[in-house]
């Protein structure tokens, strides 16, 4: 059985530092052409727990022919990229002794809760795509094929329904996927997003929550609209792919990968959904940006995947997008949108170099007849947070990548090579003058039978700390949960080793060829003390089944 798990971690304090890395400016910048949609339409949790009562059994949908994107396997390494395993480089006194992830579980992010949130047999997709979020008093889980309510202290609340069922007034008929999950600290409302699984011009779906807090007499508000109408024409007639979501004081961010009728990689796209159009009942405004990847220019192409970024500073008027280049390894591309809850206009590309990085690998695991999909090396997360200790305001992202034993990057696939997270903190984003603060790599350091660790997300406390969680796993062990941590009095770039936090206890197969995992997590501070992390992965907890 495949599970999905919470965990709260408790957490400290500190201070901090300055360094970095720099890039170049490269494509127009773009105005764009808002679109006006439908108006919303409430229904309250009520009804749609009398639908899901209803609902007929649903089968079980796998996934494993979902289009991933193009082949990065090969990408060149740009030139300006660093083989170090951290950033800074380290030094003699800087050198992280930690650097494997396996080691004792610290007194500093001691876990306080944990619960089971959701299981295969609930979900009915493979994989499920785990994700959550927090409010000061509920929890909130969406995975493929169903979205719960809790307290948290892991009660399951008013909400436990299909997400077909969920969405079923603006789904028009086709089943959902690849959910996205946010607790709005400004607005105090919970955010939905999925889409619609139409094999071409699928639909964005959006769900708004009318009131803080989840009940049976409460509501959400729906909204949807086709992705590929608006602006130019050219992603009519294709899909509209693993939509990621950042939310800030203006806009929610959803950016995608565009596939071709046929299943081939296109190019990929930004939509920009006005705040304001959703929060009280529509009709909905949003701004597509389309073609991020400038095809021609195999220099500075552009961004793949680009991920939306939260934001929870209510006085930023800014919004911003991020994601690994299309082209080259070691390289990173971004986006600022001024005026996003208005007429959003699209800055200049944004490149900058990082250390060196690489496509993961697939992961081997005990007891599975086929190894488990790496996907690529595409951001996970990227958020906004500032330390208040400091002031200093943050870009904090996270991916996986392949490494050696000394957390250098290599090609996926390499023998002795090993997933690994890599995380960043970027600053200067605010005016596109990206610096990298800080980076690093969690890995295991051991020269036989390594643990992977991939699937990870960050976020870092209001006193500077940062906490990562993912997905690990090894030749000899099940798929687990584990986390690393960074207090912000470390040295720059260094991280305590991944610790094991929910141990896998069966082995994984439900697929034929390379099985799905994943597709992503999620890890977010909580706003009730803003020192808490709560972090959504996923794990084998029991006998395999359909």
């Amino acid at each position: 059985m495949l599970e999905f798990r919470f965990t709260k971690i408790l957490v400290a304090i500190a201070a901090i530092g300055v360094s970095g890395l720099v890039g170049a400016q490269s494509q127009a910048v773009e105005v764009g052409k808002p679109v006006t949609g439908q108006k919303g339409i409430v229904i309250s949790v009520r009804d749609i727990m009398r639908l899901e009562a209803n609902r007929p059994l649903l089968p079980r949908v796998s996934k494993d022919d979902e289009m991933e994107g193009p082949d990065r396997s090969r990408l060149p390494q740009f030139p300006g990229s660093p083989f170090e395993s951290q950033w800074p480089k380290p030094t003699k006194d800087s050198l992280n002794p930690r650097s494997g992830p396996l080691g004792a579980v610290s007194s500093f992010f001691a876990p306080s809760t944990s619960f089971l949130a959701s299981t295969s047999s609930e979900s009915r997709w493979t994989p499920p795509d785990t994700m959550g979020d927090v409010s000061p008093t509920q929890v909130v889980v969406t995975v493929n094929g169903r979205i719960k309510v809790f307290d948290r202290a892991g009660n399951v609340g008013a909400l436990n329904a299909d997400l077909d069922v969920f969405f079923d007034t603006v789904r028009n008929g086709s089943s959902t996927g690849d959910p996205r999950c946010r607790w709005d600290r400004l607005s105090n409302r919970w955010i939905i997003i999925a889409f619609n699984l139409a094999s071409v011009d699928n639909r964005m779906l959006v769900a708004v929550s009318k009131s803080a807090t989840i009940t049976d007499t409460s509501s959400f508000t729906f909204y949807q609209y086709t992705h590929s109408v608006g602006g130019t024409t050219v992603d009519q007639g294709k899909f509209f792919d693993y939509p990621t979501i950042g939310v800030d004081s203006q806009a929610i961010y959803v950016g995608a990968n565009i596939f071709s009728s046929n299943g081939g990689f296109s190019n990929t796209s930004l939509h920009v959904i006005r705040k304001s159009s959703v929060m009280n009942g529509g009709p909905i405004v949003y701004t597509p940006f389309r073609s991020l990847i400038d095809t021609g220019n195999p220099k500075f192409p552009g961004m793949y995947t680009p991920q939306g970024v939260d934001n929870d500073d209510p006085n930023s008027t800014d919004g911003y997008a991020i994601g690994v280049d299309a082209n080259f390894y070691g390289l990173m591309d971004a986006r600022i949108i001024t005026t996003p809850g208005a007429t959003p206009v699209l800055g200049a590309n944004i490149q900058f170099a990082v250390n060196a990085t690489s496509g993961p690998t697939n992961v081997t695991t005990s007891g599975s007849t086929n190894p488990l999909s790496g996907v690529d090396e595409r951001l996970m997360v990227a958020k906004v947070q500032r330390n208040i200790l400091t002031g200093q305001t943050s870009l904090w992202a996270a991916h996986h990548i392949t490494v050696d034993v000394n957390g250098v990057a290599v090609n996926g696939g390499t023998a002795g090579g090993r997933n690994a997270i890599r995380w960043y903190e970027f600053t200067g984003f605010d005016t596109g003058n990206y610096v990298t603060r800080q980076s690093g790599t969690v890995f295991d350091s051991s020269a036989a039978n390594p643990v992977f660790v991939w699937m990870p997300t960050i976020a870092s406390t209001r006193q500077g700390h940062a906490l990562v969680g993912s997905s690990r796993a090894s030749a000899a062990t099940f798929v687990g949960v584990g986390t690393a941590y960074r207090l912000s009095g470390d040295a720059l770039g260094t991280m305590n080793p991944h610790i094991e936090r929910t141990a896998g206890v069966s082995s994984y197969n439900m697929q034929s060829g390379v099985q799905r995992w994943g597709d992503y997590s999620h890890t977010v501070t909580d706003p009730y003390d803003g020192m808490s992390v709560w972090t959504f992965q996923e794990y084998a907890s029991g006998p395999t089944q359909y």
